[in-house]
C-alpha cells in the first residue's frame, strides 16, 4: 500500500512464509463449512413493504433510513459495576417478538473519570460473545466505558426455530435491510445514552459485520472516534463471494435472487453507499492480512470510501483475528488516546 496512509506490516511479517498464509486462509475457508447450516425461512413479505414505504419516505437521502427523531430514549440506567440488561427495541415488527427485545452488556471504565465511551458491535453468526466479553473487559481496564449490543436475530433475538444471525443476512433480503435498521437506530441510541449519562467523548468499534454496521452508524452520527475490524464494503458483493456465505448464496438462487437485484435492494445499507456522507472523522480500520472471510480488496474498498484513514493489517486470517485481540484492544485504546 505504497503512498497510502495504510500502517504497513514490519519488513518480516511482510515476508512471511507462506505455510503461514496458508494455515490461516484454510482455516477460514474450512471452519465456515463445519458451520454450514439450513436456511429454514423465505422471504416475509411483512418486510418488504416496511422497507419500501421507509425507501418511500427517505426521499433520496439514504440516512433518512436511520432517523430516530420520534423514538424514545433508551431506558437504561448507569451503573458502576458490569451489568447485563434487556429492555424493549426501539424498532419492532408484529410478530417478531423475541427480535423486539434489545439485549445488551455494560462494562463500566476501571477508572474514575473514564477516558472515554463507545457503543460495540459484534460479528455475525456470534453467539456466546466470549471474544467480544474479552475486548469489552479489556477496553474497561484502560478506562473506556463499553455498551455492547446484541445485534438483531442474534442470540436471545432469534426467532425459534433460527439459529444465530440466520435472518440477519438471509434470502429474506427486506428482512436484512429492517435487521440494519434496527441495529443502526439502537446503536444511536445507546450513543446518545451514553452522551446524557456520561460526560467523556464517545465513540463507536464494530467486529465484522459490526463493523459493517458501524461505518453505516457513523455516516448518521458524529461520534468522537471509530473503529471497525474484519469490515468491507460491497455487501452483496461480499455475500456471493466469502465462503462464510455459502449456504447464504445458495438460499438465495433458490428463491430467484441475483447478485444485481440483491446489489440493489442492499444498496441503502451498504457501507459504501455512506463514506461520502461520513459524520466521524477520527477513524481506525483493522483487518487481517490473510482473511479469506472478509477478503482485503472489500476492505479497500471501504478505506478508500472513507477517506483512506489509519489501517492497521494483522498477520492473520478472520477467524484467527482472536490471537491478535489484545494488539487489537492496545490499538484501539492508542487511537482513543492520540487519534494516530
Amino acid at each position: 500500500m505504497e503512498g497510502s496512509s495504510a500502517t504497513s506490516l514490519p519488513a518480516h511479517e511482510t515476508r512471511a512464509p507462506r505455510a503461514l498464509s496458508l494455515m490461516h486462509r484454510t482455516a477460514d475457508r474450512v471452519l465456515p463449512r463445519l458451520r454450514l447450516t439450513r436456511y429454514h425461512q423465505g422471504p416475509d413479505p411483512r418486510f418488504r413493504a416496511a422497507v419500501e414505504r421507509l425507501l418511500e419516505g427517505a426521499r433520496g437521502d439514504p440516512r433518512q433510513l436511520f432517523r430516530t427523531a420520534g423514538l424514545l430514549a433508551l431506558p437504561l440506567a448507569p451503573s458502576a459495576a458490569a451489568t447485563a440488561f434487556h429492555l424493549p427495541s426501539p424498532v419492532t415488527m408484529p410478530g417478531d417478538e423475541a427480535n423486539n427485545v434489545l439485549y445488551g452488556h455494560w462494562f463500566p471504565a476501571a477508572t474514575r473519570p473514564p477516558l472515554a465511551a463507545t457503543v460495540f458491535l459484534h460479528g455475525w453468526r456470534r453467539d456466546a460473545l466470549r471474544y467480544e466479553f474479552l475486548f469489552c473487559q479489556g477496553l474497561a481496564a484502560q478506562g473506556i466505558d463499553c455498551l455492547l449490543l446484541v445485534l438483531p436475530y442474534h442470540g436471545p433475538r432469534r426467532p425459534a426455530g433460527t439459529w444465530s444471525g440466520e435472518l440477519a443476512l438471509s434470502p429474506d433480503i427486506y428482512r436484512t435491510v429492517w435487521g440494519f435498521r434496527q441495529a443502526v437506530i439502537e446503536a444511536r441510541l445507546a450513543a446518545h445514552w451514553l452522551r446524557a449519562y456520561r460526560t467523556q467523548r464517545v465513540g463507536i468499534v464494530g467486529f465484522s459485520l459490526g463493523g459493517m454496521i458501524a461505518h453505516v452508524v457513523m455516516a448518521t452520527e458524529a461520534f468522537d472516534f471509530g473503529v471497525s475490524i474484519g469490515a468491507a464494503g460491497a455487501l452483496a458483493e461480499l455475500v456471493f463471494t466469502s465462503p462464510a456465505t455459502r449456504g447464504v448464496r445458495a438460499a438465495m438462487v433458490r428463491h430467484g435472487i441475483d447478485r444485481a437485484t440483491l446489489r440493489q435492494t442492499w444498496q441503502c445499507i451498504d457501507p459504501l453507499t455512506f463514506g461520502p456522507l461520513n459524520r466521524t472523522r477520527r477513524l481506525l480500520m483493522m483487518s487481517g492480512k490473510y482473511d479469506a472471510i472478509v477478503p482485503e480488496p472489500f476492505t479497500r474498498l471501504l478505506w478508500e470510501s472513507y477517506g483512506r484513514p489509519p489501517w492497521r493489517r494483522f498477520p492473520c486470517g478472520h477467524w484467527t483475528a482472536s490471537f491478535y485481540s489484545q494488539q487489537a484492544v492496545a490499538e484501539t485504546c492508542a487511537f482513543v488516546r492520540t487519534g494516530r
